[in-house]
């Protein structure tokens, strides 16, 4: 009788061994993950958080800027250069850059256009372009809204 207790007894060992145990470690995978995930979020919400304090810092800097010492600063001054690859249009190309760089209201200084052997071309402006006070009112305001809650 002892004997057919012991074999019962192993059996249901061997069974919650066999049935019980990969249950516990896919929960203990589902916890671990879960705990790593919440440790994540909480990583990026400090992020966020010093993003945020940076930006509102910033704001405040071009804020107590006077708008006279922003506007008697002399512009800056870019250099752009654009490459195409095998253009079939290359007055198209420019054209529309040009266009593109007439939307930003920027004024061109110079422009430079080459041709390589392979068909490639590289068109190169230097461009002026100067911030007004309303155009930095409406960037800090689209800043506002885009980066603080």
């Amino acid at each position: 009788m002892i004997s057919y207790l012991n074999i019962l007894r192993e059996i249901c060992s061997k069974f919650t061994n066999l049935y019980l145990s990969p249950w516990i470690q896919r929960q203990a995978c589902r916890n671990s993950i879960l705990e790593s995930t919440v440790k994540m979020v909480r990583e990026l919400k400090i992020v966020e958080q010093e993003m945020q304090q940076r930006n509102k810092e910033l704001l405040s800097m071009l804020k107590s800027k006077p708008a006279t010492e922003r506007s008697s600063e002399p512009s800056d001054e870019v250099e752009i250069k654009i490459k195409m690859p095998n253009t079939t249009s290359t007055v198209d190309s420019m054209i529309n850059a040009l266009h593109c760089l007439k939307g930003m209201d920027v004024k061109i200084r110079a422009i430079r256009s080459e041709l390589s052997s392979e068909g490639d071309q590289e068109l190169i402006m230097t461009i002026q372009s100067q911030m007004c006070e309303r155009d930095e009112e409406l960037e800090t305001q689209a800043m506002t809204r885009r980066f603080l809650p």
